[in-house]
């Protein structure tokens, strides 16, 4: 397990097209399981949050006194998982599909994938903590540059920022979140108007789960964790589907960013990304802007599936 203290989210909600976010779960989870696994995106959004960590260390006695600190981008999308025995359905249950991170940490990149299965790539994040630092939150990963001779040499550059467009400062955020639920409710609210058409029984039962799995401060990440095959690096000797329990402790309340802000994806490679998410490159209105302190604590992995 691996504790995370100090936590700060800081997050914008987008609005995103349901059938590419549902290509993109089939294409990880359910051709790979061929058919046995299916995560269903049953609300068209994704979170884009930026992560300030203070103390981040794994919860073994070797490490007692070593921690590093870790700032990351990460994608949040909350999706149902169905598994089919003989056929038949089971009960469905929402968890929260994490599909890449960008982290500032060579150890938290090789931990991440290895242990759990992060899609974890090596960046740095710009991430304003005070009301009156720029209202810039910014990520730089490897990115293709042409050298002059007409070949693309590797190096860093922007992928993606998201920027205050009616102040310079990032403003201090209303602190109007006492829990977990508070907060749950003020992101539905957000989603609500965006939403094209009422959904439907699913939907519905689904955001129900997801309320009460928040509500409770227990819920679970979802990852594919792969390795490449040494004799065809286009394919996977190993693919597993695992779901991280994760704990949410010392709640130190949240609220919304003030002002408006957008959303940009800047280089082609973070472009593929975006509409991958059904995101389209933006800039992208953000429908709800937040801001959550709390401490996590990543239990270990439970595999659902492997091959």
């Amino acid at each position: 397990p691996f504790m995370v203290q100090g936590g700060a989210f800081q997050g914008f909600l987008l609005k995103a097209d349901a059938k590419a976010l549902q290509a993109l779960s089939d294409r990880y989870f359910k051709e790979p399981s061929d058919g046995k696994w299916e995560y269903e995106t049953f609300l068209p959004f994704v979170l884009v949050t930026f992560l300030s960590i203070e103390h981040s260390y794994p919860l073994n006695t070797e490490y007692d006194n070593k921690y590093y600190v870790e700032n990351d981008l990460l994608f949040f999308l909350p999706v149902i998982r169905r598994h089919k025995v003989l056929g038949i359905p089971t009960r469905m249950e929402v968890v929260w599909w994490v599909p890449t991170v960008v982290v500032d940490q060579t150890v938290a990149v090789c931990e991440g994938r290895e242990i759990y299965g992060y899609a974890k790539m090596l960046g740095s994040c710009t991430i304003p903590g005070k009301s009156t630092d720029p209202g810039l939150f910014k990520t730089d990963g490897p990115v293709y540059r042409d050298d002059g001779t007409g070949r693309l040499k590797l190096g860093m550059g922007e992928y993606l920022r998201a920027e205050r467009t009616d102040d310079h400062v990032r403003g201090a955020p209303s602190l109007t979140w006492p829990d977990l639920k508070t907060a749950l409710k003020s992101i539905w609210d957000a989603m609500k108007p965006s939403l094209e058409s009422h959904p439907g029984e699913d939907a519905l039962a689904a955001a129900l789960e997801l309320w009460q799995t928040l509500s409770h401060e227990e819920p679970r990440m979802l990852l594919l964790k792969q390795f490449r095959d040494a004799a065809d690096g286009m394919d996977a000797c190993y693919q597993a589907i695992v779901e991280v329990p994760v704990a949410l402790e010392n709640f130190r309340g949240g609220g919304i960013l003030p002002g408006k802000w957008q959303v940009q994806f800047s280089d082609p490679a973070a472009i593929q990304i975006a509409e991958a998410l059904g995101l389209g490159a933006g800039p992208l209105d953000a429908l709800l802007s937040y801001a959550v302190d709390v401490d996590t604590t990543l239990e270990n992995g439970k595999l659902v599936w492997e091959k």
